[in-house]
This record gives structure tokens, sequence and C-alpha cells, in this order.
């Protein structure tokens, strides 16, 4: 008895933070259980705090894991990886409870010179907007700097672009705040059109996967009513690529049915359909 209950300690602290079976639980004394549920608490509040850490040394300017991430998924030809690429980057950001924290982490990613725009109801965002907007121009002064145009403005829309389509899969509320207001400074939208009009099958795939994800959202919704009233989607729906063409194809079923503007017209809602049944 001796040796297993040295074998057990030796080992008791990791095994103390796993789940219990039922029948274990009953053959526990009251006060074991507690302790028992106090360690496990306090195991997923470090295990959490670890997992912040990382996520934000991950996404540091200086580590570069995010900007690397979202770079292979704006230069790759895969859209299978490029999707998963999203994929990942949502999960990354849905681990952080807070919004706020998740659009200070991406605001610089996204060109958002000000993480509090869109705040409407926080009454020190006038003086706590200018003060960040005077810390980020000096910021902006030491990129141009370093950068000297090391990206171009596609490749840097298209970053900001995947980045926009996996907040709205991993972190919803920050993905609809991203589109209307964190992108390049409100300029999300246009930045959208202009990856729809750029006749390069990435950024088209990139924006088809964006607009999929925002229709999905309620907030981010009405944004897209106007791409699909202007007819900014067709280029998507009548893409060679059948992945360009599914995600517009996803997008436009979901608007198409709220929208009122296209609700009236039978014969353009019916020829969403038969997009999405032949892709189908």
């Amino acid at each position: 008895s001796s040796s297993s209950s040295s074998a057990s300690g030796s080992s008791g602290k990791k095994q103390s933070y796993n789940k219990l079976r039922p029948e274990e639980t009953r053959n526990m004394k009251p006060r074991q259980v507690a302790a028992h549920r106090k360690r496990e608490h306090e195991y997923k509040l470090n295990t959490m705090k670890r997992a912040l850490e990382h996520i934000h040394t991950f996404c540091s300017e200086e580590t570069g894991g995010l900007d690397a991430m979202l770079t292979c998924a704006a230069k790759t030809d895969d859209h299978r990886l490029r999707r998963e690429l999203g994929l990942q980057i949502g999960r990354l950001v849905s681990v952080i409870e807070e919004s706020d924290d998740v659009k200070k982490l991406v605001s610089k990613a996204l060109g958002c010179s000000n993480w509090r725009i869109g705040h409407e109801d926080d009454n020190e965002a006038g003086a706590s907007s200018l003060s960040t907007l005077t810390i980020e121009e000096l910021d902006e002064e030491k990129d141009d700097d370093n950068s000297d145009g090391n990206e171009d403005e596609l490749l840097v829309k298209m970053k900001r672009g995947q980045l926009t389509a996996s907040l709205l899969l991993g972190k919803s509320d920050v993905g609809a705040w991203a589109l209307k207001h964190g992108w390049s400074d409100e300029n999300g939208v246009d930045e959208l059109k202009q990856l729809i009009f750029s006749n390069d099958s990435r950024a088209m795939s990139i924006a088809s996967e964006l607009v999929s994800a925002a229709s999905s959202v309620e907030k981010s919704r009405p944004l897209l009513a106007t791409l699909v009233q202007e007819g900014t989607l067709e280029d998507l729906l009548i893409h060679p690529n059948a992945d360009v063409r599914s995600g517009a194809a996803s997008c436009a079923a979901k608007i198409g049915l709220a929208s009122k503007a296209l609700s009236e017209d039978d014969g353009e809602v019916m020829a969403l359909f038969d997009i999405a049944i032949e892709l189908l």
C-alpha cells in the first residue's frame, strides 16, 4: 500500500485535475469532492490564463504569427488551406472572452487607428480617440520608414479581408464591428468591393468567404444588402471557380430571403435558387 500511495502521490497533482467519474464521486467524502472541484477550477483558470498569454504572444508584431497566417492565406491558391487557416484564426480569437480585448489585439492588423471606433455610448471615446490617433500616427510614420512598400495594396486588403472573415466566424460581434468600423477605419465595405472587382481569384475567394460569413451574422447582414442590390456579387456568382461561386451563392441566398428589395423580384430570387441548386 505504501508503494501504491507513493506512486499515486508522485502523479497525484496531474490526476487530481482529471474529471471524476460518477462512481468515483460517490465514493468520496463531500469535503474531498469540494477540494477536487476547487483544484479543477483553479487548473482551468490557470490553463485559460496561459492560453491567453500564448495567443497575445503569437499574434504580437514581434512574433508575427498572426501576420504569417494571414499572409499564407492570402497568397495560397489552395482554397482548402485558406479556409483552414481562417478557421484556426477564428478559434484563436474565440478564446478571448472580452470583445474589446479582441479589438485591441487585431486593430493594427485591420488598419484601424482607434479600436474604440463604433462605441457610440462611450463618453470618453472622444478624448481617447485623439490620444490614440496621435500615437498611431507616430507608429504609422515608423512603419512607413521600415516597410518601404514591401507589401502591395491588394495583398494588404486581402489580409484584412481574411482577418475580418475569421472574426465573423470566431467572434461574430467583433467581425461585424470590423466590417463596419475597424477595417481600414470604416472603409471595409469599399475595400471588399475592390477585392471582388480585382479579377484576382485569391482575392475574390477571400471576398466570397467573407460575404458568406457576414450574411450569417445579423449585425453584419445589412452591410451586404447594398452589394446585392447593386449587383456587386454577380462577378463572384459567375466566376469559373466553384469555390468562389459557392460562398457568394450562400450569401446571396441568405440576403435574398431576408431583403425586401430582392423578395419583390421573384425572377431574381429564383435565379439565386437555381445557382444554389446547381452548386449543391
